[in-house]
């Protein structure tokens, strides 16, 4: 209905390390579909190559729902999957309050692997997009490391016209639009509005949100073509 005609299907952490949904789906779709899958400690080279025949090209990592009380970054832990999957291509996909992270840049400016930033740096509600730690994550994607991905404005500001995430939007927009994809987040599974997100509402905004085609074709396709390698 939404004429979208590509996805990119990313594993949900309520699944954990069992991709087989996923999988799955990547089968039904086909060509037009890549995955992002969670990895446990113990997968062999032989299983990440198998997922990269199956169209994976990155892994996910929650850093939301398992961080601990030091509220630091587990870098040696994400260095040891950077450099197991580096090889192949992939890229990290890292759930996390940017915002918290003020010295995000030098933590992971060394990785070697892209990275990829959910929900516009998924902010802390409260919290201002000028925090130190977003501009490390800008920093990141200037540099060429990083990109980040127009989802989600329901998880950290309220409908139905995301005032504070159109704000926050515009601003990553203007500072690296070569670095931003849009996604749906679609099936909204974290949503505790009453009333459901409707997507074409959500693509409504991220259009305005992108203020002329040109920005259009980079956000909604010519972006993602680089990044998930169609």
């Amino acid at each position: 209905m939404l004429g979208i005609e590509r996805c990119v299907l990313v594993q949900p952490s309520v699944y954990g390390t069992d991709n087989r949904v996923l999988l799955d789906a990547l089968g039904q779709v086909g060509n037009a579909a890549r995955g992002i899958v969670v990895l446990g400690e113990d997968v062999t080279a032989s299983q990440i190559g198998e997922l990269s025949a199956q169209r994976v090209v990155g892994v996910r990592v929650n850093l939301v729902d398992v961080k601990d009380a030091s509220g630091k970054l587990p870098v040696e832990q994400l260095q040891r999957l950077a450099d197991r999957v580096g090889p192949l291509g992939w890229h990290l996909e890292l759930l996390m309050h940017v915002d918290e992270h003020p010295n995000l840049y030098e933590s992971l400016r060394d990785l070697g692997v892209q990275i990829v930033f959910g929900h516009m740096g998924y902010m802390n509600r409260g919290a201002s997009h000028r925090s130190e730690g977003m501009a490390a994550m800008v920093a990141l994607m200037r540099s060429g490391r990083a990109w980040t991905k127009l989802t989600a404005p329901y998880r950290f500001d309220d409908g139905p016209d995301y005032l504070r995430a159109r704000v926050t939007a515009q601003w990553l927009i203007a500072q690296c639009p070569d670095r931003l994809v849009w996604g749906s987040d679609w099936p909204h599974v974290m949503v505790s509005e009453a009333r459901m997100p409707d997507d074409g509402d959500l693509i409504n905004h991220a259009l305005e949100w992108a203020s002329n085609d040109v920005l259009r074709r980079a956000i909604f396709s010519a972006n993602a073509e680089h990044l998930y390698g169609w």
